[in-house]
């Protein structure tokens, strides 16, 4: 049986492998995804890579209640509607196949981000180039 280290050592490893596959999408490279019915979109309140990481562990208990808070859900025909309207908007994506997991880009400052990653004292950088969202 796994430690609750090794359990949150692989946490860890797939929290950063996700964060380092997320990349950005303007409506235009993601409309072929919605028209194949695959786009989930993640509400602001919520971290894009937590979500995908419930997503890939399965997490049916965490992702009811985001489910049910209308904090995550499938693209819909209104969304598709909006986002037309901007084609040039720019999403945060990662992909969980056989889904593209979304979040719009709101006011940002490109800079590398720290996270804890064991011990408060042991802060690794997760990514050069990653960027954090200003005021949530």
């Amino acid at each position: 049986m796994a430690s609750d280290a090794d359990v949150s050592e692989l946490q860890t490893h797939l929290h950063a492998k996700l964060n380092g596959e997320t990349g950005k999408l303007s409506w235009r490279e993601l409309e072929r995804h919605f028209a194949r019915g695959a786009v989930v979109k993640v509400d602001a309140r919520l971290d894009l890579v937590e979500v995908a990481v419930s997503m890939v562990q399965d997490d049916a208990a965490t992702l009811g209640v985001w489910l049910e808070q209308g904090l995550i859900a499938r693209a819909s025909d209104s969304d598709a509607v909006a986002w037309s309207a901007e084609p040039d908007r720019q999403f945060w994506a990662v992909v969980i196949a056989p889904w593209v997991v979304v979040q719009t880009v709101v006011g940002e400052i490109e800079a590398p981000v720290r996270c804890l990653t064991g011990p408060m004292d042991k802060i690794s950088l997760m990514s050069q180039h990653a960027a954090f969202r200003v005021g949530v």
